[in-house]
C-alpha cells in the first residue's frame, strides 16, 4: 500500500526573503503567460513589468526594462529562447521547456533554474526565490550563509564555465542530476553542469549527507521534506522545494537506513 509521510520541516514554512519586489519580464506563448502571470500574482514580493509572446519584442524589452528576472519558453513562436536570454545582461534568468532536452544548454547559460511544462506552482515558487536570493547576493545584501555548514564548505567540485572555472562547495549542493555525460549540480542558488561520473562523485559527496536514491540521483538528506512508501520500500521522495525524485529498489535500503540513523524516519 502506497503512502507518503511529510517531515517536519516542510517546504511550506520558508521564509520568503525580504527586499524590494522582484522585477520580472515573461515571454512565452499566449497560454503560457497566461498560466504565469496567474501563478506569479499570488505570490507577495513579485512585479510583473512586462509579458512577451514575440521574442523579437522580448529581447528589446529585455535591454529597456531592465528586469531582475526572465522567465522565457526555450521555444518561442517566432523563435529560440535562448536568442531571448542572450540579450539579457546582469538579469537572472529561468527556463521553460516541454522536456528535459534543452537543459544541458540552459545550465550552460548559467540560468538560475529551468522548469518543465506544466510548471506547478511549488517549483515556480522556488525558482523565483532562487532568483531573488541571487540577485540580493549581487548587491551583497543576502544573508551570509558560508558558515552554516561548517567545514563542508571547504572540500568542493571545480566547475568549467565559460568564462573559466567556479568552485561549488559540496556542502551547497541539494541535489546531484545525471544528465547523458554531464551532470547538473543544483544548488539553492544555481544549478552548474559539469562532466563528472556519478559512480566517481559518490566518494566524495556521500560523507556531506548526500545520498544515492537513483542510478541518475544523488539528494541531500537535509533536503527530502516528504516520502513516499510501497510497503517498506521508499519509492519517491519529495525536496523541499518540491521535486519529486523516484527511489529505485537498489537504493531503498540505503536511504531508509541513513534516514533512520539521523531519526528522521
Amino acid at each position: 500500500m502506497n503512502s507518503t509521510a511529510y517531515l517536519a520541516d516542510h517546504a511550506g514554512d520558508e521564509i520568503l526573503r525580504r527586499g524590494r519586489a522582484i522585477r520580472i519580464l515573461l515571454a512565452d506563448w499566449p497560454g503560457g503567460l497566461d498560466r504565469l502571470r496567474r501563478m506569479l500574482t499570488a505570490m507577495p514580493g513579485v512585479e510583473i513589468i512586462g509579458a512577451m509572446h514575440s521574442g523579437a519584442d522580448a529581447r528589446k524589452a529585455v535591454g529597456a526594462m531592465r528586469p531582475d528576472l526572465l522567465i522565457v519558453n526555450v521555444d518561442m513562436p517566432d523563435g529560440s529562447g535562448f536568442d531571448v536570454a542572450s540579450a539579457a545582461r546582469d538579469v537572472e534568468i529561468v527556463f521553460v521547456a516541454r522536456s528535459r532536452d534543452w537543459a544541458a544548454d540552459a545550465f550552460s547559460c548559467n540560468a538560475a533554474d529551468y522548469l518543465l511544462e506544466p510548471v506547478a506552482f511549488d517549483r515556480l515558487c522556488a525558482a523565483v526565490e532562487r532568483a531573488r536570493y541571487n540577485r540580493l547576493a549581487s548587491q551583497g545584501l543576502a544573508a551570509d550563509r558560508s558558515n552554516a555548514d561548517g567545514g563542508h564548505r571547504r572540500e568542493g567540485l571545480w566547475v568549467k564555465t565559460v568564462g573559466g572555472a567556479v568552485f561549488v562547495p559540496i556542502g551547497t549542493i541539494t541535489r546531484i542530476e545525471a544528465q547523458g555525460e554531464y551532470v547538473l549540480l543544483h544548488t539553492e542558488q544555481r544549478t552548474h553542469m559539469a562532466r563528472l561520473k556519478m559512480y566517481d562523485l559518490e566518494m566524495r559527496v556521500d560523507p556531506h549527507g548526500l545520498v544515492r536514491v537513483h542510478r541518475s540521483s544523488f539528494v541531500q538528506l537535509t533536503q527530502i521534506a516528504a516520502f513516499k512508501r510501497d510497503g517498506n520500500r521508499i519509492v519517491e521522495v519529495e525536496l523541499r522545494c518540491g521535486t519529486r525524485l523516484s527511489v529505485s529498489a537498489r537504493y531503498s535500503r540505503l536511504l531508509r537506513e541513513r534516514l533512520a540513523r539521523t531519526a528522521r524516519l
